[in-house]
């Protein structure tokens, strides 16, 4: 209960929140695009549309040098051949011709060879990126019905508002100061992020399509009707089993990104400690040169709160490694695959 009130809290928060005129470097938490199965770097990439270069000039060099291959080839055959001296001349020029023929036809040839393969390449690109737009998996996906295009919040389902917090709430992971730190990689706690998210949304996803093949429950007016209403309790009760998980990992997504907040949190102090002076040379000369009772106080005062950050980082790792296999244990759920009662 106290995960879900997590992640409702943050959708509320978001559907409250006024739309900005301009996106920024995060772009707006209602713009997100997920393809099932695809594995990517980013956080809710969205699918560009592929840029066409002209190769005009590179089809143009190559059937130069293929057709002045093919002139050389065909010229050096035709004139290996024995001919009287007499008519040698008029060969030359019959030679000559017949070569810049046959470069001209195999120049020709290659470059509507060339342009034929790069027209089927790209149209074998065009077409793999427009079936991966229609099963990309939006905002859209568990909308119900129109929305004011000043309110993106509107008309949500439950699991596209799961979706859109964990969206959010890896974006803030990645622009956390943690993310950055080499200790993730160190204690081995750093998450897939762009992977876990992608995930998520895939099982949102097939639940949201299960609840709409699913329908309304049917009203137990005959014999027939009530059985189809007993199924069809049993599978809302199944549909809400998963959504339950899938809160539950959203949740947990949370915590590991309440965790990373602190771990920045201590990783600054530290720094900030490191930079007042707690490294030796620093310290044997703050203790030669004043050499009080004071200054000695100050540096273990330095010392042991460098100590407490220390200790509480490798806390803060502790708690990163539960967060992760709890994540990873969430990885295991099984998708749905709720039939339509009749």
């Amino acid at each position: 209960m106290d995960g879900t009130a997590r992640w409702v809290n943050l959708w509320q928060a978001l559907a409250a929140s006024r739309p900005p005129d301009t996106g920024g470097p995060d772009e707006p938490w209602w713009i997100w695009t997920y393809v099932p199965g695809k594995r990517g770097v980013a956080i809710g990439d969205d699918l560009a549309e592929p840029v066409h270069r002209s190769r005009t000039a590179v089809f143009g060099l190559a059937a130069l040098l293929i057709g002045s291959c093919a002139a050389v080839v065909a010229f050096s055959w035709l004139h290996g051949h024995p001919v009287p001296v007499a008519g040698r001349e008029l060969f030359f020029v019959i030679s000559i011709g017949l070569a810049g023929t046959a470069g001209v036809i195999a120049g020709g040839a290659t470059r509507d060879g060339l342009r034929a393969i790069n027209d089927a390449v790209r149209n074998r690109h065009t077409m793999r990126l427009q079936a991966a737009r229609s099963a990309a998996i939006t905002l859209d996906t568990f909308r119900a019905g129109a929305y004011p295009p000043d309110n993106p919040a509107t008309g949500v389902a439950i699991e596209g508002q799961l979706v859109t917090v964990a969206t959010v709430t890896a974006r803030r992971i990645h622009a956390s100061h943690a993310w950055q730190s080499t200790h993730l990689d160190t204690h081995r706690v750093r998450l897939d992020l762009a992977e876990e998210v992608r995930q998520l949304a895939a099982q949102a996803a097939l639940l949201h399509r299960a609840r709409l093949k699913l329908g309304p429950q049917p009203r137990p007016i005959s014999p027939g009707l009530t059985r189809a209403a007993e199924l069809w309790e049993h599978h809302s009760l199944v549909a809400d089993r998963v959504q339950e998980a899938l809160a539950e990992r959203v949740s947990a997504l949370i915590t590991y990104h309440e965790h990373l907040e602190t771990l920045s949190h201590e990783l600054a102090a530290l720094d900030l400690l490191s930079g007042a002076g707690i490294d030796d040379q620093l310290a044997d000369l703050l203790a030669g040169t004043v050499g009080d009772q004071q200054a000695a106080q100050h540096l273990r005062e330095l010392t042991a709160e460098a100590r407490a950050s220390i200790t509480a980082i490798h806390d803060v790792m502790q708690l990163l490694n539960h967060d992760l296999r709890t994540l990873q244990a969430a990885d295991n759920i099984a998708p749905v695959g709720l039939e339509p009662t009749t």
